[in-house]
This record gives structure tokens, C-alpha cells and sequence, in this order.
């Protein structure tokens, strides 16, 4: 066969092949009614597709979920049997949970007729009349078995209030209220403390005498961190008392003094007040208090004082009074008052759920409300610079001038740095 001649076969089948292969593809036995459409094949050919006819798809449909109907209805089974365990009341599912709680809710529920004549309101009072007391008197020692006590008494006082209150705001309110004055005076108290202590008023003599011009200062809380702007300072504390509103606002729409449980109160009470959040000092779940007599300090010496951020190459740095007053009032407010109600409402949270899971979940994730600011690792040097100057050595607005009485604890200050500058942040604060 000559060259030509195969060169010519070649060019037919170039130019027939996809007539070939649609006459192929398009042949089907005339029994089996098919449906055809028209598709490309390359650029140039072009084929019928073959499918079945809607009728035989829509039956193959029918007859897939015909055949598994009956798994259908059973799994429709178990989803209604799992729902009726799911749905049964919370007595049947803990009886021992609401077992317990019926037994507490005979001595903390509410039976006396009148607010005057409820066992809760005289003890609570007694005992927090008399912690106080014993601290003012012979000054705040850390005692397990006092703060164990005090926190007791506190909460059956805020239970008392909201079975014996109008609406469950208005008790909130006097509670809230309590709090906020309860963590002012203790703050001041404490406060007066470790300036008027015997260690601080030495250390701050060398200080004004210039015998010491730089000191140490560990920030904790993203408040006194003074390399801050105050516009992230701002925002942080918008978050945090956005947060707190909406804990606030969840104990105020769901609390429901007829259908709490009171075992979930008294676990509260031990495993979140006296296990996780009293007593531990640094290691509080919710935190160190906010060192109110280091802002106090830093305030008075604001013109003669200036930062500079630890093993830094940078230029020290001051700061104004009116930065440090702003940082300060806004430190207080969540990291003393704000935690000083979170702590003692937590019971009234936790209580309120009926599922034990619940319980657990929310006892992890509440702590972090008044803890979003805490940071580490951030040490200044203070330069201070004629402090004989200084408003604090002229006397002006000095705390431990203008205090006429004693402090309950002079000479136990737990301050390790220059005066009122604590590596711990704070003072021994009851509650911490």
C-alpha cells in the first residue's frame, strides 16, 4: 500500500470519526426507552447522551427510599425515646442532687413570715460584725477556718435579702450596693496599712533623702502598665464591664427563688469561694486585689518620677497625673469592686441551673471576667528625681499625714520593694 494511499485513509478518519462515534454512542435497544441529549465531544464532534427517563429515575428514587423506611421509623423511635429520657423532670434523672437540697432547703429556705423574724439576717449580721471586728482591732492575719466564716455569713445575708426582697433587681441593687461599699472601706483600711507601716515610712524616708533613686516596679494588670496608651486602657475596661453586665443580667432575668437549689449554693460556697477564689493570694481565680496604695504612691510622685520598662534600650518616660488617676479609678472599679461582687454572687449564679453540667461548665468559665487584664512579665524601673521637691516630701495630700489614727497592722507590711511599691501587686486583702 502506497504512501498516498494511507495518508488518504487517515485524513477520512480525521474528518468521519465523529459521525462514528455518535451513530455508536446513540445505537440502544428500541425495548429500552431512553432519554438522548445532544453534547460536545472535542471541538468539533459532537455525540447523544443517554439517560434514563425521569419516570425510571423517579421510580429508582421511590424504590431506595421504600427500602430503607424501616430504618427510618426506627431511628424515628429512638430519637422519641431519647427525647422522653432527655425531657423527664431533673428529680427523676438526680434524685440524690435534689435529695440534698430539699434536706438545705429546710434550714436556708424561706419560712419566717416577716424579714425581721429570718434566722439568716441575725447570724449573717453577728458574724460579719464580728470578723470586722477582730480586724479593725488587732489587724488582718490570714486565717482559713475567719475567712471560712465571714464569706458564710456574707452569703446568708445576700440569700436573706432576695427571698425577703420585692423583685430580685431591687435586692440585687442593696446587695451590689453593700458590696461596693464593703470594697472601698476594706481597700482604704488596708491601704492606710502598708503606707503607715513601719517598713514603708523608713524605706520612704531614703527615698526623699535621695539615698535610693531608682526602684523596681512589677505590673500585673494591663492598668498600670504605663507603656499602654490610654485608648487600649479604655477599651479594656469597656470590655470588662460590658462582661460583668451581661453576668449581672443573667443572675437578674433567671433567678427564680422558688426553684433554686440550694445544694448547688452550698458547693459554690466551698468549691469556688473557699477553694478557688479566697485564701490563695496571687493564685486567685479571680485574680490579685488592685494595689490601690501603689497608685496612691505613684500619683503623689508623679512630677518627680519617671518609667522606664526593664532591660530596655529606650528613654525613660513620664507619666501624668491625670494618666495615672484615670488608670487608677478604672483599675479599682473591676479589679476591687467588681470582684469583690463577682465573688459573692457566684453562689447565686450557680445555683440557679438545674443541670449538673452546667454547673461545672460555668464555675470554669465565669473566673475570667475580672482577670482579662491580668499580664506578667512586665517590670519597670522608677527614676525618681528631686524628691525633696516632691509634694509627698512637703506633706501635701499625703495619706499617712492626713490619717489620725494608727493602722490595725503596722509593721506587718507585706511589701518587699520601695514604699508602696509591692512585687505582690497587693496588700493582704480580706477576700484575697
Amino acid at each position: 500500500m502506497s504512501s498516498g494511499m494511507i495518508a488518504s485513509i487517515a485524513v477520512h478518519l480525521a474528518l468521519w470519526s465523529h459521525c462514528a462515534e455518535g451513530a455508536f454512542l446513540g445505537t440502544a435497544p428500541e425495548h429500552a426507552a431512553k432519554q438522548m441529549r445532544l453534547v460536545q465531544v472535542g471541538k468539533s464532534g459532537s455525540a447523544s447522551f443517554i439517560g434514563a427517563q425521569p419516570e425510571e429515575r423517579d421510580g429508582e428514587k421511590h424504590d431506595e427510599v421504600g427500602g430503607s423506611g424501616q430504618n427510618v421509623v426506627n431511628h424515628g423511635k429512638l430519637a422519641r425515646q431519647m427525647a422522653k429520657q432527655n425531657s423527664a423532670p431533673v428529680e427523676e434523672k438526680y434524685p440524690f442532687l435534689y435529695d440534698c437540697h430539699d434536706r438545705l432547703a429546710i434550714v436556708f429556705g424561706k419560712y419566717a413570715v416577716y424579714w425581721y423574724q429570718d434566722w439568716k439576717l441575725w447570724v449573717g449580721s453577728a458574724i460579719w460584725f464580728a470578723v470586722w471586728g477582730k480586724w479593725l482591732k488587732f489587724g488582718y492575719e490570714e486565717h482559713f477556718w475567719v475567712q471560712a466564716i465571714f464569706a458564710f455569713g456574707i452569703n446568708i445575708l445576700i440569700l436573706h435579702h432576695l427571698q425577703y426582697a420585692v423583685t430580685v433587681k431591687m435586692a440585687m441593687a442593696h446587695v451590689c450596693a453593700l458590696l461596693t461599699a464593703q470594697a472601698s472601706f476594706q481597700s482604704y483600711m488596708w491601704s492606710k496599712s502598708e503606707l503607715t507601716s513601719v517598713r514603708a515610712t523608713s524605706k520612704r524616708q531614703c527615698v526623699l533623702s535621695q539615698e535610693v533613686t531608682e526602684e523596681e516596679f512589677q505590673c500585673e494588670t494591663m492598668y498600670l502598665d504605663f507603656a499602654l496608651p490610654v485608648d487600649q486602657v479604655c477599651v479594656l475596661f469597656a470590655a470588662q464591664c460590658c462582661i460583668s453586665w451581661f453576668y449581672m443580667t443573667y443572675i437578674l432575668a433567671n433567678f427564680n427563688i422558688e426553684t433554686v437549689n440550694y445544694t448547688f449554693w452550698v458547693v459554690a460556697y466551698l468549691a469556688m469561694q473557699m477553694t478557688m477564689i479566697f485564701c490563695r493570694g496571687g493564685d486567685s481565680a479571680l485574680g490579685k486585689a488592685f494595689p490601690s496604695h501603689d497608685v496612691f504612691v505613684l500619683w503623689m510622685d508623679a512630677n518627680n518620677i519617671m518609667f522606664r520598662l526593664k532591660d530596655s534600650d529606650k528613654q525613660p518616660f513620664s507619666v501624668g497625673r491625670a494618666n495615672i488617676f484615670l488608670r487608677g479609678v478604672t483599675g479599682f472599679f473591676c479589679n476591687s469592686v467588681l470582684r469583690e461582687i463577682l465573688a459573692y454572687t457566684i453562689p447565686l449564679m450557680l445555683m440557679s441551673f438545674t443541670e449538673p453540667m452546667d454547673f461545672v461548665v460555668y464555675c470554669v468559665g465565669v473566673n475570667f471576667i475580672c482577670t482579662i487584664d491580668d499580664t506578667k512579665d512586665r517590670t519597670y524601673t522608677i527614676v525618681y528625681q528631686d524628691m525633696e521637691n516632691s509634694d509627698s516630701a512637703r506633706g501635701v495630700g499625703s495619706l499617712a499625714n492626713s490619717l489620725a489614727f494608727g493602722s490595725p497592722s503596722a509593721g506587718k507590711s507585706t511589701s518587699t520593694l520601695s514604699p508602696g511599691i509591692s512585687s505582690s501587686m497587693s496588700p493582704a486583702v480580706p477576700g484575697v
